[in-house]
């Protein structure tokens, strides 16, 4: 019998709960929540970021904020190498975004074009220096595969002043003083290293060192 009334008790509790959501006290409390958590405030890093999809954001429920949608207005712009969304309740975003360091110019005579760590190319009206010109027939993909090379090796970017790239995937590396470093189509971290030891145990006036012949190394003036 108590287990009776037990059940009747929890009927008339739904159906009082139900009663209660329909009422107009009920949607003012809806409605309520719903300003509460509101996005009203957005705090972007670096603040002279400014970017029109972020600013959207306003008046929509941070609840609702899909943060993987927000990303990928990344790949529309290209300068940007990541965007870190923070959420503080209860109307507040943080956002921290990253710009992209460049690490190669993209041979160009009209506009500054680079190749940025991101892996995608930009325009900037700023000009840097320090960093490799690269020419030729130019592959982003074979680009980026050759400077992380050089970048983990004996050799610094910062005293590479071009890299040519040919047709046959194969690379000719000037460095600041002009000596030209031809190398073969396949060339690992280990190679490269040795033909920067190399370098280092010989004194030479030969402005062409040619590394393409495996254990073979020719000196010429071209």
């Amino acid at each position: 019998m108590p287990q009776l009334i037990d059940k009747k008790k929890k009927i008339y509790f739904y159906i009082f709960f139900l009663i209660l959501l329909s009422t107009p006290l009920n949607l003012k409390y809806n409605s309520f929540i719903k300003e509460i958590f509101k996005i009203k405030n957005i705090k972007v890093f670096p603040n002279e970021l400014v970017f029109e999809e972020v600013y959207n954001l306003f008046n929509q429920n941070i609840f609702k904020l899909n943060n993987s949608n927000l990303k990928n207005f990344l790949n529309k712009y290209t300068h940007l190498k990541s965007i870190e969304i923070k959420k503080i309740y209860p109307d507040t975003l943080e956002v921290l975004i990253t710009k992209s360091s460049p690490i190669a110019i993209i041979d160009n005579q009209i506009t500054f074009t680079y190749l940025g760590d991101n892996g995608k190319v930009f325009k900037d009206n700023r000009e840097y220096n320090s960093i490799p010109i690269l020419k030729g027939e130019l592959d982003i993909a074979d680009a980026i595969v050759v400077l992380n090379l050089l970048d983990k090796s004996l050799y610094k970017l910062e005293d590479i002043k071009e890299i040519i790239f040919f047709p046959t995937k194969r690379i000719n590396i000037i460095l600041n003083d002009n000596k030209i470093l031809k190398f073969p189509v396949y060339i690992d971290l280990k190679y490269i290293n040795k033909t920067y030891d190399f370098l280092q145990s010989i004194k030479t006036e030969k402005q062409v060192i040619d590394f393409r012949i495996l254990g073979k190394i020719i000196l010429k003036n071209e």
